[in-house]
């Protein structure tokens, strides 16, 4: 059989050999860098060029088994995009145009398509319905979908065969005879039981879960230490969604100074803002967490420490507040005026 038969289709598929084709046809000839389809159109453009580094080759040594090694080449190689494919493309930049923190959580833009387009990708090839109802999901949704069907949908791209690393087999001159025809049974099974376990998580409703007491002898406070909430959502029958216990003292989250060190957890929302700033406890954790949870992208301030800062005044974190904790995250300051706050930095 080819390798780039589609095994759920009847019958041997046989792929386009595009030597064939660039000598018989005036047209210019692409491979649609995502399924794999042969490209014939007097318009064609090389949509996407990837670079390659190395190729995979069997090396066989003595009596034993070949050994797969990656070794040294340099490579481009030029695609296209099928209608179909640029599309379902357009699709992702529509979630990410309307989502622009979840690009600033992902790392940068770029990115983030590719990895909401890999999404897409596994509906696409597993003929399920759906893409439509992402546009408008919940961030919440979104990421469950990233964590779930991300790195099978990459792996199904054509141009994954050819980079970082060009793949045994793979042809830059033959193409698909229709869509996703280079898919193997195994990356099949993948997706379907990715897309399975997917479908399970977003089913699940979750239990909200009370931060741990303590550990090694630390009280921990009973809300997250940055936005006060009580209770953080479970993603699975196992989470703990409150991560590791911390310890910050008053002073660099707003607070008198007290020498006193203070314990607790942070939800899953603001441990998530920490992290992006470095993961340290302080203003610039305080200030991320607020922005996530505005859903703003100020521009940021003068550099300061080794990282750009924009400051909200009066801004102080829950834990130096002495005030309970709240079914709702960041209901201590309701006297700051939040929505004016974010009314402000989007102008910013």
């Amino acid at each position: 059989m080819s390798p780039l038969a589609v095994v759920t289709h009847p019958g041997t598929v046989k792929p386009r050999d595009l030597r064939r084709w660039q000598k018989n046809e005036a047209q210019p000839v692409l491979a649609c860098a995502d399924c794999g389809v042969l490209i014939v159109d007097k318009l064609a453009t090389a949509d996407e060029v990837v670079t390659a580094t190395a190729v995979e080759q069997r090396l066989h040594v003595g009596d034993r088994e070949p050994v797969v090694m990656a070794l040294p080449e340099p490579r481009q190689f030029r695609f296209g995009l099928c209608d179909a494919c640029r599309q379902r493309r357009a699709r992702a930049e529509e979630i990410i145009a309307k989502r622009p923190m979840l690009a600033r959580s992902l790392g940068d833009k770029k990115y983030a398509l590719s990895a909401i387009d890999a999404v897409l990708i596994v509906f696409d090839v597993l003929e399920q319905t759906g893409q439509e109802q992402l546009i408008d999901a919940k961030i919440d949704a979104l990421r469950l979908a990233l964590k779930n069907l991300s790195n099978a949908g990459g792996l199904a791209r054509w141009s994954s065969r050819f980079a970082p690393v060009i793949k045994i087999g793979a042809d830059p001159e033959q193409a698909g005879t229709h869509r996703w025809a280079h898919v193997t049974e195994a990356q099949l099974e993948v997706m379907r039981s990715d897309f399975a376990q997917y479908l399970r998580a977003r089913t699940f409703r979750p239990e909200m879960v009370e931060p741990p007491e303590g550990e090694n002898g630390h009280v921990a406070l009973r809300g997250c230490l940055l936005c006060g909430v009580s209770r953080a959502p479970s993603t699975s029958r196992d989470d703990q969604p409150w991560g590791r216990l911390r310890s910050t003292q008053e002073a660099v989250l707003g607070g008198r100074g007290r020498p006193e060190k203070t314990y607790g957890y942070l939800c899953p929302a603001c441990d998530k803002a920490t992290d992006r700033i470095g993961g340290a406890l302080g203003m610039n954790a305080l200030e991320e967490a607020v922005y996530s949870f505005l859903e703003v992208s100020p521009k940021l301030g003068e550099f300061e420490f080794g990282r750009s800062r924009a400051e909200i005044i009066g801004l102080k974190a829950w834990c130096v507040t002495g005030q309970p904790p709240s079914t709702e995250a960041w209901a201590f300051l309701d006297g700051l005026g939040l929505e004016e706050i974010k009314k402000q930095l989007q102008k910013a």
